[in-house]
């Protein structure tokens, strides 16, 4: 009979579908925690209705959620890297939730601080052509969208010396190290896929072990099974990230799976 790894401590890493996004009432932009007001007499807020805390709770395990929306691989990266640095994980499961393509991180030392910096092909379209719209935020839902000076800078210099792809396979492989390393320390680890990765036979390699909680994409999976903000308010609020019952169904969902590898409390 095989032992189970005893976990005292769960850390999530991810983006708006780890940190809660859409659940949050005091951003201006979310029209969800309003109708939950009116039609289920629920005060949602994201710090209590989303998947890592509902994983805490059926689990009784200490529970982290360092999740933030529009966050990249390497905000998943660094962050990681730190704690490593700074505690003891024997008995710690991460749960890494990795994230979309068109997302970096950056430092700003005008705000002493990390930005988030997504970009994207202008229109959907080739970016050699039409270059990039980008996005710069210090916090999407606790902090403020930087100004159309420093939006222009971190275009001119995506269409100067920016090579998408060579930038896509870099930082897949920086996301397989990581694993390597978690493996070779024999620390524990859950990887969650919001989007495909970028190097396609990344998710055939042993290490991305997503299969083993969701055989799918994050992404796709919520929307498919009608797991959205969208369905739960039949289309009155327009948001495709988890809603109430949506993060239910995803807490449940990886407890199951998660208690057929760990013991946890």
């Amino acid at each position: 009979m095989e032992i189970k790894k005893s976990i005292k401590e769960i850390i999530c890493i991810g983006t708006s579908f780890t940190e809660g996004d859409g659940l949050n009432p005091k951003n201006d932009t979310h029209f969800a925690p309003k109708w939950y007001l009116d039609n289920k007499n629920i005060k949602v807020n994201m710090t209590e209705y989303c998947w890592p805390t509902l994983l805490g709770n059926l689990s009784n395990t200490k529970t982290i959620n360092l999740g933030k929306s529009g966050s990249s691989i390497e905000y998943l990266i660094r962050n990681i890297e730190e704690i490593l640095e700074t505690k003891d994980c024997k008995d710690v499961l991460f749960i890494l939730e990795y994230s979309s393509w068109g997302r970096s991180e950056l430092w700003c030392t005008d705000y002493n601080q990390w930005i988030v910096a997504n970009w994207g092909p202008t229109g959907g379209v080739d970016a050699k052509t039409y270059g990039y719209s980008v996005m710069l935020s210090t916090d999407y839902n606790f902090g403020q969208q930087l100004s159309p000076e420093y939006q222009s800078v971190y275009q001119l210099f995506l269409k100067t010396f920016f090579n998408e792809k060579e930038y896509l396979i870099q930082r897949d492989r920086n996301f397989l190290n990581l694993l390597y390393k978690l493996e070779t320390e024999n620390i524990s680890y859950q990887v969650i896929m919001l989007e495909n990765p970028f190097v396609v036979n990344l998710k055939e390699h042993r290490l991305f072990n997503y299969k083993e909680v969701l055989p799918d994409n994050l992404w796709g999976f919520v929307d498919k099974h009608q797991l959205t903000i969208t369905h739960e308010t039949n289309g009155v609020v327009k948001n495709g990230h988890p809603s109430v019952s949506g993060h239910k169904y995803l807490a449940n969902l990886f407890y199951d799976k998660l208690t057929k590898k760990y013991s946890f409390g």
